[in-house]
């Protein structure tokens, strides 16, 4: 989507006119007397313009004579919404490839959810979520034979650990991923 460059433009975008009612396009009706809609600069400068933001705002340069760039730069902008979070992830249980104490990469690309749930069978303890080193989530518990939870979400290409003290036992350990 190329900008107009015929001879007779514009260098600078004119100011519009006031808005007058909301209509639509007729070819008119001579019978009727009804005049044909007349097409003004306004509403071509207009249109011209939303189309040329939606090319830049996906990184393309408006190039005159390639007539695909909308629609390229449309599917380049609904795949970055591919890349939002939830959004095609799903709920994953991986209780039996993780273990405390264990830093643990999130190499999907997007941010994910953790949702652990630990038990203390005796004496109590506490879980931490630490991402990239930093704790950044606490859970406590002090109770024998009570239940902990954690939840958080951890950054793509961030390293994550739940760290555990005391008497912790495993009970879930599910990704949003």
């Amino acid at each position: 989507m190329y900008q107009i460059d015929s001879s007779g433009i514009a260098t600078s975008l004119p100011t519009p006119a006031a808005a007058g009612t909301p209509g639509y396009f007729t070819n008119g009706n001579p019978a009727t007397a009804t005049p044909a809609t007349v097409l003004d600069a306004d509403w071509f400068n207009a249109v011209m313009m939303e189309l040329v933001n939606i090319v830049t705002a996906a990184s393309i340069t408006p190039t005159k004579g390639t007539n695909s760039q909308v629609l390229t730069a449309l599917q380049a902008l609904f795949s970055q919404q591919s890349q939002t979070f939830g959004v095609g992830q799903t709920m994953t249980d991986v209780s039996g490839s993780r273990a405390f104490n264990t830093n643990y990469t999130n190499t999907t690309g997007k941010p994910i959810a953790v949702y652990v749930q630990a038990t203390t069978p005796s004496g109590g303890g506490a879980v931490g979520l630490f991402i990239a080193g930093s704790e950044s989530a606490v859970s406590v518990n002090s109770a024998a034979g009570g239940i902990i939870g954690l939840t958080g979400i951890v950054p793509a290409g961030l390293t994550y650990q739940i760290g555990t003290t005391g008497s912790v036992s495993a009970g879930s350990w599910k990704e949003l991923r």
